[in-house]
Parts: C-alpha cells; sequence; structure tokens
C-alpha cells in the first residue's frame, strides 16, 4: 500500500560496530552502518553483516510480506439463531486476501472460544456475542456485535436480579419490521402481547403472580430483509 516499515537486527555484540549491506527484492544493495533498514517492498531479502576491517561476515535472507487487515461486517456472516444450537459461521473469503484469526466471547464477558484458525463457532446459547477478527501476524484487530436470538426456556421472578424475566434475548428492535409475542397458559389462555420492543413477561396476569408452571409462547418476527422467524414453544416459571 506504499506505505514504509523497518526491519531491524538485534545484534548480540552491540559494542563493535559493523557494515551491512542490505540486497533488496529488486536486487539493488543498500550499504549502510546501521542494523536498521526501511522497507517499502514485499521480496526476499538479503542482509550481509561484516566488521568492519572484513575479517569476518554472514549473510542471512529472509522474507518480507504484507498482511491485510481484516473488513467486516454483517454481510460475512451467517447465523443460525432460535435453536437448541446457534452457530456464527463467518465468510472468511470476504475478509480479505490474507488468513484471519478469530476470537468469540459471551454477552457476560465469557470467553467461548480463543484465537482459532476457523471461523465458525457451534453450540451457542445465544445473545450478544463479541466476534474478533485479526490477520495471522497479529498486526491488526476489528471488533463486531454479533446478535444471536434465543428464547428462554426458564426464568424465576423472585426478585434476585437473575432471570426474573421471560423474554427474547440477542435482538436488536430494530432489526424487525413486525413482531408478535404472545404468552398462554396451559389451557390455552392469553395471558399477554408484547412486541419485539417491549418484549418480556414477569410471569404476573393482571396483577398476580402466576403459579410454578409450564407456560406457552407463539413468536413471529420479520426482519428488515423479509426473513421470517416463526416459532411456538413452552418454558418454565419457576418460584
Amino acid at each position: 500500500d506504499g506505505s514504509s516499515e523497518r526491519i531491524q537486527l538485534d545484534m548480540e555484540d552491540t559494542s563493535s560496530s559493523f557494515n551491512y549491506a542490505w540486497t533488496l527484492p529488486d536486487s539493488s544493495i543498500t550499504n549502510t552502518l546501521q542494523p536498521e533498514l526501511d522497507v517499502t517492498q514485499i521480496g526476499v531479502y538479503e542482509v550481509t553483516v561484516t566488521n568492519l576491517n572484513g575479517s569476518c561476515s554472514f549473510s542471512q535472507a529472509f522474507e518480507v510480506f504484507e498482511s491485510e487487515g481484516p473488513s467486516i461486517s454483517m454481510d460475512d456472516i451467517t447465523i443460525v439463531e432460535g435453536t437448541a444450537s446457534n452457530s456464527i459461521t463467518i465468510d472468511e473469503a470476504a475478509l480479505g486476501s490474507s488468513n484471519y484469526e478469530f476470537k468469540l466471547v459471551d454477552e457476560n464477558g465469557n470467553l467461548v472460544s480463543g484465537y482459532q484458525d476457523m471461523g465458525y463457532f457451534g453450540q451457542l446459547t445465544g445473545g450478544f456475542y463479541t466476534l474478533y477478527v485479526r490477520d495471522e501476524l497479529r498486526c491488526e484487530e476489528v471488533v463486531i456485535t454479533v446478535p444471536v436470538l434465543y428464547v428462554m426456556n426458564f426464568f424465576t421472578p423472585n426478585g434476585d436480579g437473575f432471570n426474573d424475566t421471560w423474554n427474547i434475548k440477542g435482538v436488536r428492535s430494530n432489526n424487525y419490521i413486525f413482531s408478535k409475542i404472545s404468552i398462554f397458559d396451559r389451557y390455552g389462555k392469553l395471558l399477554k402481547n408484547m412486541s419485539i420492543n417491549s418484549n418480556f413477561w414477569d410471569g404476573t396476569y393482571n396483577g398476580v403472580l402466576m403459579p410454578t408452571n409450564d407456560y406457552w409462547y407463539s413468536i413471529e418476527l420479520i426482519k428488515n430483509d423479509g426473513t421470517r422467524f416463526v416459532r411456538q414453544g413452552h418454558f418454565s416459571l419457576r418460584r
């Protein structure tokens, strides 16, 4: 990309001076008294280090190559959601020309997987995941939040701050153009209707605490791109 990088040698004998003859990928030679070189070319370099009286020299070849940082958007990610085994798959070919590594952290800050070569994460519960992507040389890292929808299979409305309401997790309301969510008791009585913008149930009906039992839901969501998510199922209220 026309930028300049620097090569620097780690010399064991730092008290002596040496001549450095750098052979560049275009076969030109740069002579210097400094153990470092600014480079603007990719390819094979060779450096010959010689002491000042010319009695001893050593040559070493090495390659300089370019690693392109990743560029990622939600269009590059395929999400399987609303199932018992959700997953995230990254289209690696769309990110750039380098090899990339991937790390995933869940919405509670727990590490799902450290950096790995494969752009796939399976057996996910759901929620808002933080995906980290970097090139294999670790030159540049990008971060993107990936929402993965899942329906809670139980909740405990006891006021302890954990799972106090039943709701659909891992959704961004502005991603949907239509939503209808209904809660029923085991006999089919409607207890609550709600939308994705206010999608939680505290376990009450007309101000009365509903007992420990299984309850049923009906969900219909339509995303901005027209994708429909329709699901019926049940969950447990535990007191």
